[in-house]
């Protein structure tokens, strides 16, 4: 099963618990289809809705390649203060830590950089090495930057 097909199966099981009249109010439809094409048009993000206040300025697509904190869909679902559906009763249902897991990979994995792109961002004479490493998605107040919710390593 492909990438989009697991964060569809996600926005499915999802959607009539409360999440897609939420994420309308931000012009994303997770019931759309292609959903890869829904998932990275630009939004109207409304970030007076509760939950969304501290979502990054810069963010204006459900999913951004390769940025988390600018990706809605990963907000909303990754937040611990979206707790309210677009009637303002509160979620019961959420991501699972294996589908945010999914959707993050989604995030990273929707335009692969090549090796050469990497190499470039890291600079001409940096040493590449990989590593792994422990991640949380915090609100702003629970950042290093205090500017926005974030993933944090």
């Amino acid at each position: 099963m492909s990438l989009i097909d697991e964060v569809q199966g996600l926005c499915e099981r999802l959607a009539p618990l409360g999440w897609h009249d939420l994420l309308l109010l931000h012009g994303l439809d997770i019931q759309a289809r292609p959903l890869a094409e829904e998932l990275s048009k630009a939004l109207a993000v409304d970030r007076s809705v509760k939950g969304f206040e501290d979502f990054s300025l810069q963010g204006t697509q459900a999913i951004e390649a390769g940025n988390p904190a600018r990706s809605l869909l990963y907000h909303a679902l990754a937040s611990p203060n979206v707790l309210y559906a677009a009637n303002g009763d509160a979620l019961t249902d959420f991501a699972t830590a294996a589908e945010l897991e999914t959707l993050l990979n989604y995030v990273y994995g929707v335009a692969l950089p090549t090796l050469e792109a990497l190499q470039d961002q890291a600079g001409a004479n940096a040493t590449l090495g990989l590593v792994v490493f422990a991640t949380e998605y915090r609100p702003r107040a629970d950042t290093p930057h205090h500017q926005h919710a974030d993933l944090c390593f």
